[in-house]
Parts: structure tokens; C-alpha cells; sequence
């Protein structure tokens, strides 16, 4: 773990712990990783990855929790047009690097 975050997401803001996984879990190909990558996890007992971003060959991945489903699932969205605000954030750069 490198820290506790409070991150945006379309779920609201969430308390997480910023990870950032062993640099020996790579893929080939254009995804091999080229840099920096880092996961958020919640900071509940399921540890839930709500965030990803990482430097790969081609360039960076993004990536964020839009749906959930499970037993007891606590994370709620917070607006009707989720994929319209989803859009609009990564659109403005406010997800990822």
C-alpha cells in the first residue's frame, strides 16, 4: 500500500488504499507495462478496485468501477445519467494520469 486516498468516482467519493501492484505482473505485447501503475481499492473489509491507471507500451490505461452487483453491495450511484457523467469526467482528464 503507498497511502489512503479519498477518491471521486461515480459512485461519490470513496475511502481507498492507493496499491500499486509487483512490477513482475506484466503483460506482452503492447499492454507490458512501461511505468507507473496503481490500483485503488476500497478501504471496507471486500477491498472493492474502484480506479486503475498505468503506463503500458502503447501509451496508458484508465480504468473505473462503473457497475457492481453482490450480496450486500454497498457502493450506490449517484446520478441517473452515470454514463454521461463518466464521459464527461474522462473527457475532462478528472480520471486517470
Amino acid at each position: 500500500m503507498i497511502s489512503e486516498e479519498r477518491v471521486d468516482t461515480p459512485f461519490g467519493k470513496v475511502d481507498t488504499f492507493k496499491c500499486s501492484p509487483s512490477r513482475e505482473l506484466t503483460l506482452k505485447g503492447s499492454f507490458e507495462r512501461r511505468g507507473d501503475a496503481f490500483v485503488w481499492f476500497t478501504k471496507d473489509e471486500r477491498h472493492i478496485p474502484v480506479k486503475f491507471v498505468g503506463k503500458v507500451k502503447i501509451g496508458s490505461i484508465s480504468a473505473v468501477l462503473v457497475s457492481a452487483k453482490g450480496k450486500s453491495f454497498q457502493l450506490k450511484r449517484r446520478e441517473e445519467k452515470l454514463e454521461e457523467k463518466i464521459k464527461e469526467k474522462f473527457l475532462e482528464g478528472n480520471y486517470g494520469f
